[in-house]
């Protein structure tokens, strides 16, 4: 069963802020769906509820201060398999969040010729 998701209302993020801006989600997410009268929950949105759940206020005072922070960069790294490492990136009003994927190689020697072989891991 899925519920409506819901929004923290808070000072920096208020719940009844327009349908663009980012919001701290609440409730109403797993990790399979969620319900289909609730609101399109954006990559904005994922992040400062990333933030605000691991305890960084500041940081997400950061990322969204675009008059005292010209640019703002983080990476954030999971210890574990089932999640992936991500990057957020601010310049100006210009805002890039991505996944960090790992590139492994190896150089095979091949009748004196090495030969890179990637393994691209996203």
């Amino acid at each position: 069963m899925s519920y409506q998701v819901r929004f923290l209302d808070s000072d920096l993020l208020p719940a009844s802020s327009p349908e663009d801006y980012p919001k701290i989600i609440k409730s109403g997410i797993d990790e399979y769906h969620q319900h289909h009268m609730s609101p399109n929950i954006t990559g904005p949105s994922g992040i400062t509820t990333l933030l605000h759940n691991i305890g960084r206020q500041q940081l997400l005072e950061h990322l969204l201060d675009t008059m005292g922070t010209e640019e703002f960069d983080l990476r954030i790294f999971m210890d574990a398999d089932c999640y992936l490492d991500l990057y957020v990136k601010r310049r100006g009003l210009d805002v890039e969040v991505s996944i960090i994927s790992t590139i492994h190689f190896s150089l095979i020697l091949l009748d004196d010729l090495y030969v890179v072989v990637w393994l691209l891991q996203l």
